[in-house]
């Protein structure tokens, strides 16, 4: 459905999801070829790794003014965004402080219903993911307002 709208499909963190839209234009999308091994033929052409390269580039790619335009529309209309790919945890109990000053490399020693960014390392100091944590007071029993006690952390 999106791709009939335009939507030129990209992969993150192994999900499929709309980088961008180009109106009134559909890509046409080959059956995957597995790059011609187990007894699939090679597609001869491949338009949307064609249209992928556009992204290679040290300057501001061809739909550059696509996205801006996607932008200002969020900023003064309205738009959905679809994050069911970002994953959605909450980080609670006696010893979430501790946790979380262990799992995370910002300071989330601070305010209630703030918002930072940071990252998770491995033993090697390698980046692991990056995320963003709020810290959350215990709520009334919502979806939106877990139970818990003590301070929490919306992950």
């Amino acid at each position: 459905l999106l791709i009939k709208h335009g939507a030129v499909m990209e992969e993150a963190q192994g999900w499929e999801r709309p980088a961008y839209y180009e109106p009134g234009k559909v890509t046409n999308i080959e059956a995957y070829d597995y790059y011609g091994n187990y007894g699939f033929s090679k597609n001869e052409r491949n338009n949307y790794a064609e249209l992928l390269k556009r992204e290679h580039t040290f300057g501001r790619p061809e739909y550059h003014d696509l996205v801006r335009s996607e932008a200002l529309a969020c900023r003064n209309k309205a738009a959905l965004f679809d994050i069911s790919s970002f994953g959605k945890f909450y980080l609670c109990g006696a010893q979430s402080q501790e946790a979380a000053n262990f799992l995370f490399t910002a300071n989330l020693n601070g305010e209630v219903n703030k918002t930072v960014y940071t990252c998770t390392l491995n033993k090697c100091g390698g980046v692991e993911a990056d995320c963003t944590v709020t810290s959350i007071e215990a709520g009334s029993g919502t979806v939106a307002d877990p139970i818990f006690q003590r301070k929490g952390f919306y992950i």
